[in-house]
């Protein structure tokens, strides 16, 4: 349970280090709208975080 809950911790931290990059390139290559851009962000990142909790440990 706690290895499941760390796991999840270490993939939103990586995911925002990742989503920072992004919003960067965004706003350094397009003129985007913030709204857009925070409403991506946190649908992005809850999706991408329940997706690493759920299936990053299953063994195939």
């Amino acid at each position: 349970m706690m290895k499941k809950i760390f796991s999840a911790l270490l993939s939103i931290c990586f995911l925002y280090l990742w989503y920072r990059f992004f919003i960067f390139f965004l706003h350094f290559c397009f003129d985007c709208e913030h709204m857009i851009v925070d409403d991506f962000r946190l649908w992005f990142l809850f999706l991408m975080a329940f997706y690493f909790s759920e299936f990053h440990d299953k063994k195939y």
